[in-house]
Protein backbone atom coordinates (compact mmCIF):
# COMPACT_ATOMS: atom_id res chain seq x y z
CA UNK A 1 0.00 0.00 0.00
CA UNK A 2 2.06 2.84 -1.28
CA UNK A 3 5.38 1.23 -0.45
CA UNK A 4 8.07 3.52 -1.78
CA UNK A 5 5.87 6.63 -1.61
CA UNK A 6 7.30 7.38 1.83
CA UNK A 7 10.70 6.20 3.08
CA UNK A 8 10.28 3.09 5.24
CA UNK A 9 13.37 4.07 7.21
CA UNK A 10 11.81 7.33 8.44
CA UNK A 11 10.81 7.32 12.11
CA UNK A 12 7.25 8.43 11.18
CA UNK A 13 6.71 5.52 8.78
CA UNK A 14 4.08 3.03 9.95
CA UNK A 15 5.08 0.47 7.30
CA UNK A 16 2.43 -1.88 5.90
CA UNK A 17 -1.02 -2.56 7.30
CA UNK A 18 -3.13 -5.69 7.29
CA UNK A 19 -2.33 -9.29 8.04
CA UNK A 20 1.34 -8.91 7.07
CA UNK A 21 1.62 -5.37 8.40
CA UNK A 22 2.73 -3.86 11.66
CA UNK A 23 0.61 -3.66 14.78
CA UNK A 24 0.94 0.12 15.01
CA UNK A 25 -0.15 0.60 11.36
CA UNK A 26 -3.28 -1.46 12.04
CA UNK A 27 -4.00 0.48 15.23
CA UNK A 28 -3.62 3.77 13.33
CA UNK A 29 -6.21 2.67 10.76
CA UNK A 30 -8.54 1.36 13.44
CA UNK A 31 -8.43 4.65 15.38
CA UNK A 32 -8.55 7.01 12.39
CA UNK A 33 -11.48 9.30 11.67
CA UNK A 34 -10.59 9.88 7.99
CA UNK A 35 -8.97 7.22 5.81
CA UNK A 36 -7.59 8.38 2.45
CA UNK A 37 -6.56 5.67 -0.02
CA UNK A 38 -5.00 6.71 -3.35
CA UNK A 39 -4.12 3.98 -5.83
CA UNK A 40 -4.41 1.26 -3.23
CA UNK A 41 -6.15 -2.04 -3.68
CA UNK A 42 -7.88 -3.75 -0.81
CA UNK A 43 -8.31 -7.45 -0.28
CA UNK A 44 -9.09 -9.58 2.74
CA UNK A 45 -5.41 -9.66 3.78
CA UNK A 46 -5.57 -5.88 4.26
CA UNK A 47 -9.11 -5.35 5.53
CA UNK A 48 -9.80 -8.56 7.45
CA UNK A 49 -13.47 -8.44 8.39
CA UNK A 50 -14.98 -5.56 6.39
CA UNK A 51 -17.31 -4.57 9.20
CA UNK A 52 -14.37 -3.89 11.52
CA UNK A 53 -11.96 -2.25 9.02
CA UNK A 54 -11.52 1.46 9.87
CA UNK A 55 -14.87 1.29 11.64
CA UNK A 56 -14.75 4.88 12.95
CA UNK A 57 -13.41 6.43 9.75
CA UNK A 58 -14.91 8.16 6.76
CA UNK A 59 -13.25 6.39 3.82
CA UNK A 60 -12.20 8.07 0.57
CA UNK A 61 -10.90 5.55 -2.00
CA UNK A 62 -9.46 6.74 -5.33
CA UNK A 63 -8.14 4.14 -7.76
CA UNK A 64 -8.16 3.26 -11.46
CA UNK A 65 -9.51 -0.22 -10.64
CA UNK A 66 -13.20 -0.42 -11.48
CA UNK A 67 -13.86 -3.09 -8.83
CA UNK A 68 -13.88 -0.79 -5.82
CA UNK A 69 -16.67 -2.48 -3.89
CA UNK A 70 -14.30 -4.20 -1.48
CA UNK A 71 -14.49 -1.51 1.21
CA UNK A 72 -17.65 -1.31 3.25
CA UNK A 73 -19.46 2.03 3.51
CA UNK A 74 -17.00 4.31 1.67
CA UNK A 75 -17.77 8.01 1.90
CA UNK A 76 -16.89 8.27 -1.80
CA UNK A 77 -15.12 6.20 -4.43
CA UNK A 78 -13.73 7.18 -7.80
CA UNK A 79 -12.58 4.83 -10.54
CA UNK A 80 -11.55 5.09 -14.16
CA UNK A 81 -13.65 2.57 -16.08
Amino acid sequence: MGLGAYPCTDELSLQMLGMRGTVYANYAVDESDLFLAFGAGFDDRVTGKLETFARHAKIVHIDIDSSLGRISNPMCQFAQI
